[in-house]
């Protein structure tokens, strides 16, 4: 008989508490293995005890994590009951949470993934007795291939089945059951270990060092017989009291490929579960996949070959992308691209080629270049009509990803010590720097007036009003004149195109109107051949009314209208001139790669700065020999510290590892 236990007062700290049936749904009537998380305010597993109740309040199960706030326990609901869990902290304070809901009928499903060495075991359970004629069919996939495809007879209310191991990937698997109508009605992750392993050994010479030494390792990297084999390592040293993990197991190679890159969400301690001598690493990595690794997906669009196209595509070099439009910024349609990369050590460009979309829109994919590299390009319509504005589009930035923050601690008595020593060395070269007759200098500020450089094509010194540019970079101007529609005060523009008509305000006599004069560079013209300069070639335009247009006697009358062009500045750079359907621009590649500097301490100087550094040593491209042998050094600074060194890497047949190593550093 149930015991009856009265309800715990609740209380109000902050302690969530998920539940994740296996499959995705309980059943009623069935036999359901359901796996929970608790986790505490940082969203970080919290360990929790507790158990179940009825409605009627009677105790269907107790339960308590076994792994950063994860485990698992069995029910087998009743129709129409509901179930809550009351659950703690230990000796904490007793909250309360409602389990998902039971369906009246469908299907369950439980991995087996440990009692077998040679098989993996699914247990199927359904409760629909209309479909003991029917079939349905289970589908194995890992690494993005479909391993197993395999009907199910419904004649049983439970099934068991047996799947070998060596038919499957290693590495998360997914497995899903479709019912008798192709709909997907469970689902489940796995792991199948790698029997192959890439053993990563860091040795130095000795296990304490003084500050300053030199270093000696020696690294080797075995399979799993223990035979030697050549690998590729990046390798690092750091200082522990400056550089942490923010948390201890936290991700390294091992764990990314096998497991964060397929499960959703940050995992808490991630390199645990790829311990070797964690002896119950399996068990834990398989509450992590029934819990952040519960899923539902929506394979109705699969089945449908509906799903969205990717908004980003996968990356595998340097993008290059641009947009080519009309003179008149108005869409060009589609367009041809042509584009030739060249460096100085180069003698033949590169040349590639491409199309653009309809919007003139164009992209370059999977370039390969380090440093820097000059790019042409030209661009032309499919009726090879060159009259085209070309543009670059920048790259967006990465975004900038801040880690989690830590609370504080308070220095212990070694970490103090440490600190004193390190703020004396600054005393001591600050006091070396004023014995040396060195004086520092009060700050001196100069103040002065910008000089306008006078421009020789004006006789004027000021204009009434000036329009430059950027004043009129968009504009869909055809003339010059238009540049000045709506832009400069008491200036009238009426009509367009070549009927285009220009005054400014006031300047009138008894016959009407007085046309203004226009100045091409400094230099008297008639409209006509303003009309026939390209408004592109516009640098700046100036206004001049009244008295201000008095320099040029009974000619300005009207006013003076003054166009300066681009080419027509006597500082105009021509190596920038834009040619219509043509760009150059210097982009960036990838970093050449730099060899990581480190200080040697053969010899003692007279005098030199002190020695800090949170990095001591980091090669990324390690790579040991054929007898899985390699040897570096390098030297310590001045910190007594522990140091700790990480390798992480491949073998030559894809096998990744990681191996830790360290020592200590004292006076």
């Amino acid at each position: 008989n149930a015991t009856v236990l009265p309800v715990p007062a609740l209380d109000t700290t902050t302690l969530d508490l998920q539940f994740f049936p296996e499959g995705g749904h309980l059943v009623a009537n069935l036999a359901n293995r359901v796996a929970f998380k608790a986790t505490n305010a940082q969203g970080r597993g919290a360990e929790v005890e507790g158990f179940v109740l009825s409605a009627a309040g009677d105790t269907v199960v107790g339960f308590s994590s076994r792994h950063l706030g994860m485990g698992f326990f069995s029910i087998k609901p009743v129709v129409n009951q509901t179930y809550t869990a009351h659950y703690r902290r230990e000796a904490g304070s007793w909250k309360m949470v409602s389990l998902p809901a039971a369906l009246a009928t469908g299907f369950v499903l439980q991995i087996d993934n440990f009692s077998n060495k040679a098989n993996l075991r699914v247990i199927f359970q359904h409760n629909q007795t209309a479909a003991l004629d029917q079939t349905a069919t289970l589908l194995v996939q890992g690494q993005g291939e479909i391993r197993l495809i395999a009907p199910i007879s419904l004649s049983k209310t439970t099934s068991l089945l047996s799947i070998p191991r060596k038919d499957l990937t290693t590495g998360v698997n997914q497995l899903t059951i479709f019912d008798q109508q192709n709909r997907p009605v469970c689902e489940r992750l796995f792991w199948i270990p790698d029997s192959r392993r890439l053993r990563v050994q860091i040795k130095p010479n000795k296990m304490v060092y003084k500050p300053r030494e030199k270093v000696e390792l020696a690294i080797s990297t075995q399979d799993e017989q223990g035979k030697s084999v050549s690998a590729n390592l990046s390798l690092a040293a750091t200082d522990l009291s400056q550089v942490r993990d923010l948390e201890p197991n936290s991700e390294n190679i091992l764990s990314y490929l096998w497991l964060s890159s397929d499960v959703k969400g940050p995992i808490e301690q991630p390199a645990t579960y790829f311990d070797s001598s964690n002896s119950a690493a399996l068990f834990n990595l398989d509450y992590v996949l029934m819990t952040q690794g519960w899923r539902r997906f929506t394979w109705q669009d699969i089945l449908q070959d509906s799903l969205p196209a990717p908004r980003y595509l996968m990356e595998q070099g340097i993008t290059l992308t641009g947009k080519a439009s009309k003179l008149n910024n108005k869409n060009a349609g589609k367009i041809k691209v042509t584009a030739l990369l060249s460096t100085p050590e180069t003698t033949i460009p590169d040349i590639y080629g491409t199309e653009s979309n309809n919007l003139g829109e164009f992209s370059l994919y999977n370039l390969d270049f380090s440093d820097s590299v000059q790019v042409l390009m030209q661009a032309a319509t499919l009726k090879d009509n060159r009259d085209l504005n070309l543009k670059f589009q920048p790259a967006a930035p990465a975004p900038v990803l801040l880690p989690p923050t830590k609370n504080i601690s308070v220095f212990d008595g070694e970490a103090l010590e440490e600190y004193f020593k390190r703020m004396k060395e600054y005393l001591r070269i600050e006091g070396q720097i004023r014995k040396s007759g060195e004086q520092m200098l009060q700050e001196v500020v100069i103040k002065t007036k910008r000089v306008e450089p006078r421009d020789s094509r004006k006789i004027y010194s000021r204009a009434d009003a000036t329009l430059k540019a950027e004043d009129f970079k968009n504009s869909p101007a055809i003339n010059p004149i238009e540049l000045l529609q709506g832009r400069v005060a008491g200036v009238n523009v009426t009509g367009s195109g070549q009927n285009v008509r220009v005054s400014i305000r006031g300047a009138a006599n008894f016959t009407g109107p007085i046309s203004p004069l226009f100045l091409l560079d400094g230099v008297p013209v008639d409209v006509s051949t303003i009309l026939s300069t390209s408004a592109q070639d516009i640098e700046s335009i100036d206004v001049l009314k009244g008295a201000s247009a008095s320099i040029y006697g009974s000619q300005g009358a009207g006013g003076v209208i003054g166009f300066y062009t681009k080419r027509g500045n006597p500082n105009y750079d021509y190596t920038k001139d834009e040619t219509p359907g043509t760009a150059v621009k210097k982009i960036m590649g990838y970093q050449a790669p730099r060899a990581f500097y480190a200080p040697k301490y053969e010899t003692t100087p007279a005098f030199d700065r002190p020695d800090f550094r949170s990095t001591l040593f980091w090669i990324p491209n390690l790579q040991t020999d054929a007898n899985g042998k390699a040897s570096i050094s390098f030297y310590n600074s001045d910190a007594t510290t522990k140091v700790a060194i990480q390798a992480q890497g491949m073998s030559a047949t894809a096998v990744p590892s990681a191996g830790t190593g360290g020592y200590e550093v004292k006076n």
